[in-house]
């Protein structure tokens, strides 16, 4: 059975970065933090991966040898076209194609962990 959400730390190019995988058909927000200290926040779209590799700030993760990644999943809605869809995130960024999220829920719905 596939979970709704995956967090890890994982390693990436010589770095550690904050790994998360949005498994549903809807679009979420998830606020990351490492130890307590808010990193960044991201829309995920559906089934949608991407590793975290930067702060907010652009300066790297404060992941030192031990601790713990917290992700606070957001329920909401996206005003993207359904067309827009099937375009990879990526390329969406490129295009200038902006989704706007709006929380429906200032609760998360879900609150993952992943020590390292």
């Amino acid at each position: 059975m596939i979970s709704q959400y995956l967090l890890r730390v994982a390693e990436q190019q010589n770095d550690r970065v904050i790994d998360f995988t949005n498994n549903t058909s809807d679009f979420v927000e998830v606020v990351f933090d490492v130890d307590g200290k808010e990193v960044k926040g991201y829309c995920y779209p559906p089934r949608h991966h991407k590793p975290v590799r930067r702060m907010r700030t652009g300066e790297p993760l404060p992941l030192g040898k031990h601790g713990v990644v917290t992700a606070y999943v957001y329920p909401g809605e996206a005003d993207l076209d359904e067309r827009d869809l099937d375009i990879p995130p990526f390329l969406r960024w490129r295009l200038k194609k902006k989704v706007r999220f709006h929380r429906t829920s200032q609760s998360p719905a879900v609150v993952l962990t992943a020590a390292y």
